[in-house]
């Protein structure tokens, strides 16, 4: 089986996003219609290789901490029960 390269999320600063892609500690975040700053953050880990595979491992490391099915419901649970 084929292994893939690390990847890094690159997205806009709009709504929920800067929450989760944490500017230059899992990915990039560019302001809306600026392809000038979409280009860079392209760029921006793709010289090194190191950089690149930390900001993924970090990335994938959010999404295992915050957002996997047991952190969830764990976060719901405790919320329901400060609530009644």
């Amino acid at each position: 089986m084929e292994t893939l390269e690390p990847m890094i999320s690159i997205s806009t600063r709009v709504s929920g996003i800067p929450a989760l892609v944490r500017h230059k500690e899992i990915g990039c975040l560019v302001p809306r219609r600026d392809a000038a700053a979409i280009a860079d953050a392209i760029a921006f880990p793709t010289s090194d290789p190191a950089l690149r595979a930390r900001l993924a491992h970090s990335g994938r490391a959010l999404v295992e901490s915050e957002l996997s099915i047991e952190g969830s419901t764990s976060r719901l649970a405790k919320l329901f029960h400060e609530c009644v």
